[in-house]
């Protein structure tokens, strides 16, 4: 969280405003609209899977109230924590995390803004494999 923690809303907002973004800061904030599909009721889906990957979906579809995006994102964490967060995004984000310009340092250099939800997005990953891996091991022990 200390990753959205860092951002503000100005930064956020000149993301918005950009015609035609640094070549991988749209990529990310594609990937964290994949995160909020089915998430977020702004960002449009068909099964968890976001219909318009684009960047002008994107800005539309989250960074059109900028509080309520950043809103959803923490609560990701909620969701996983309750085995609540839908399986096929983690699916659908994955081949965004495989390229090789989708690293917090990369889209730092880019954009400061992007880079907070570059790395946002790349930790939330992480958490997801860790509890998905995690948490039936210790279900057992409960008992």
């Amino acid at each position: 969280m200390a990753a959205l923690d860092s951002l503000d809303k100005k930064s956020l907002g000149e993301c918005k405003g950009m015609k035609l973004p640094p070549p991988g800061v749209d990529d990310v904030f594609i990937g964290a609209m994949i995160l909020l599909a089915g998430v977020q009721s702004t960002v449009v889906h068909k099964n968890n899977k976001c219909k318009d990957k684009s960047w002008d979906g994107a800005k539309k579809q989250c960074l059109g109230n900028i509080g309520e995006y950043m809103e959803r994102l923490k609560h990701c964490k909620v969701l996983i924590d309750e085995s609540a967060y839908p399986a096929m995004n983690m699916k659908e984000i994955r081949p965004y995390l495989d390229k090789d310009h989708f690293t917090t340092e990369i889209i730092t250099a880019k954009n400061s803004a992007a880079g907070g939800i570059c790395s946002f997005v790349i930790n939330i990953v992480c958490y997801y494999d860790i509890v998905v891996t995690v948490e039936p091991k210790r279900e057992p022990l409960r008992v």
